[in-house]
């Protein structure tokens, strides 16, 4: 009878919490992964992971060792056999939480841009490359044509000589 009570007091005290979830997948730059998806899960129990935005976003501002508040907060899952990572952070209103995962999600999206960023350059590198030696195939196709037929006159030119040697 006492623990009910307890529980009951305890339940009428305490405040509600809310939970918000994302589930996230690993930026791609022309299909391939940015990175790992188990790289990224690691990166999100880093404390340094996080801005300053989202120490503010997340009520952290103010307290100690707020980046690893939020790496413990966070539990970073990678779903298993697909590359999809779920987080999820609890606060005392649905919309704090909310902001809260949004603001993680900006810091994950900045980080991740960074990660893409020479992949991206490799193949922007890579498509000017093509784009010259298409042109350059595009030149001899436009010649070809012009070389074949100075070669076949030639060839004509030639056996006619030939022709005209044999006849002495």
């Amino acid at each position: 009878m006492a623990g009910g009570l307890l529980g009951l007091g305890y339940g009428l005290i305490a405040s509600a919490k809310y939970q918000a979830t994302a589930n996230i997948q690993v930026a791609k730059v022309a299909g391939v992964d940015v990175e790992a998806p188990a790289v990224s899960v690691e990166k999100l129990k880093m404390p340094m992971n996080y801005s300053q935005k989202t120490y503010a976003a997340c009520n952290l501002i103010d307290k100690f060792e707020s980046g690893e508040v939020i790496a413990k907060t966070l539990k970073p899952t990678l779903i298993k056999n697909v590359p999809i990572i779920t987080i999820s952070y609890i606060e005392e209103s649905s919309e704090d939480a909310k902001k809260c995962l949004v603001s993680v999600l900006d810091d994950i999206r900045a980080n991740q841009k960074l990660e893409a960023k020479p992949i991206f350059e490799g193949k922007k590198n890579q498509l000017v490359y093509l784009k010259l030696k298409l042109e350059s195939a595009e030149k001899i196709i436009k010649i070809l044509p012009k070389k074949v037929l100075n070669l076949i006159f030639l060839i004509r030119s030639f056996l006619r000589l030939h022709y005209y040697l044999l006849q002495l």
